[in-house]
């Protein structure tokens, strides 16, 4: 199973939460985008301040396409992916962040990751407001449009050992367990978050 988003109206709202914004973390999901422009994977602020977050997209105009993970912050700093999922095709993408060495990196498919060493701060001094597939401060602004599947957190940042581990397993009847550890998968015990849009787990709000 997974969720469809219309592209207009449709998110998931995970709520306020103080776990989503630790120094380091990871954000995974399986996506499949149906249509060209910006759709949000993942969207965390501050309550008081969208400056005061990040968030893991998806761009296209039909030629160019790309994902981008970053802090809102003035001066925070992206990274870019020259690796890219094309419309109606599912891929697997990573956004981590080191905050020891200010590093973060995108993955597609778990191949070379683009990354950037030179990112600022993604701190917020409250609780994040956190949702999936469109942005929290404007509604329906850049909702994701098409499929997605399997979105979690974690309050690590995930190895690329960890992230290959993972998407070796798509060809499975059921995609990884993330709960437990396998393989080279080791940070089960930092999974925060996971949202496997229908598959037997608890769900986030839905928004229609």
């Amino acid at each position: 199973k997974s969720a469809l988003f219309d592209g207009a109206d449709d998110w998931y709202t995970v709520g306020n939460d103080s776990s989503m914004v630790p120094t380091s973390f990871s954000i995974a999901a399986w996506v499949r985008p149906a249509a060209t422009g910006v759709g949000l994977i993942f969207d965390a602020t501050q309550n008081s301040s969208i400056w005061a977050g990040y968030h893991f997209r998806y761009s296209s105009n039909g030629t160019l396409k790309n994902f981008r993970f970053g802090p809102y912050a003035a001066g925070g700093g992206w990274v870019d992916s020259s690796d890219t999922v094309d419309l109606d095709t599912w891929g697997f993408v990573v956004a981590t962040y080191d905050n020891d060495s200010t590093t973060a990196k995108i993955y597609v498919n778990a191949g070379t990751p683009a990354e950037n060493s030179s990112i600022g701060s993604f701190a917020a001094s409250n609780p994040a407001k956190v949702r999936v597939g469109d942005q929290t401060s404007a509604s329906g602004s850049y909702t994701w449009n098409g499929h997605m599947d399997d979105v979690a957190f974690w309050n690590v940042a995930l190895s690329a050992a960890e992230i290959t581990e993972i998407y070796g397993l798509k060809g499975s009847d059921e995609l990884a367990n993330l709960n437990v550890d396998s393989g080279n998968y080791a940070s089960s015990d930092n999974l925060v978050g996971w949202w496997r849009m229908g598959d037997n787990d608890t769900d986030p709000v839905a928004v229609e």
